[in-house]
């Protein structure tokens, strides 16, 4: 009987021994699976941090050259998608543009429009002023544009006398070391109004100083020939 009863207390011990140990291999694939997964988390975190910076300087704007800012004299003419303008122009030269009138209105003798807005593809408009400088009403599009208004936000490339791109980048500060003091300033909150010339043919800019809004920065350039 005792021989009977060591028998069975080393099987049972024996038995223990056997249990304890699956207990521990089986929380090992639990403490592997949580260092992977907290490796992860970490990997996926860091990732957008490293790549920020670049994104940040890809967007950065070049500065304006010398040779852009060297000083020069205003005038009438400017420069668009590489086709030379003078104002007043003709209506098909704004079409080459690719901005149409969507109904072609009539002008008076000796008159001229104000706030005719043509349009192109893009459904963007460009603010423009016919002149009908003849004595018998026309058309809109048989007359010229005695005033065109630039934008950087229109998407054209525009180059205004001496070499200056006008695409959200200059400064009123820039114009002013460009084109000298303007005749008229107007400052108001975070812009500044510059007129070049007289009272009805001159050249007009108005600059805002946040980056995020120069893109609506613009250019008038105004002359009846009168």
């Amino acid at each position: 009987m005792k021989r009977i009863a060591a028998i069975i207390l080393t099987a049972m011990l024996t038995a223990a021994a056997f249990t304890a140990c699956g207990q521990k291999d089986d929380k090992k694939p639990e403490s592997t699976a949580a260092a992977s997964t907290a490796s992860a988390a970490e990997t996926v975190t860091e990732a957008p941090t490293e790549a920020q910076p670049a994104t940040e300087a890809a967007t950065e704007a070049a500065a304006l050259t010398a040779d852009e800012l060297a000083p020069a004299e205003i005038s009438f003419d400017a420069e668009v998608n590489g086709n030379k303008l003078s104002v007043p122009f003709a209506y098909s030269e704004l079409e080459k543009l690719g901005f149409s009138l969507k109904e072609d209105g009539e002008l008076q003798a000796q008159s001229f429009s104000i706030g005719v807005y043509p349009e192109n593809a893009d459904r963007k408009h460009i603010n423009v002023n016919f002149l009908n400088d003849t004595d018998a009403a026309k058309p809109y599009s048989a007359c010229k544009i005695s005033m065109v208004e630039f934008k950087p936000e229109l998407g054209l490339n525009v180059v205004l006398p001496g070499g200056l791109p006008f695409d959200g980048r200059a400064t009123a500060e820039n114009i002013i070391a460009k084109y000298g003091e303007p005749k008229n300033v107007i400052e108001g909150k975070g812009f500044k109004t510059m007129t070049y010339g007289g009272d009805t043919n001159n050249v007009e800019f108005t600059i805002h100083d946040d980056p995020a809004i120069k893109h609506t920065d613009s250019v008038k350039i105004t002359n009846r020939g009168n």
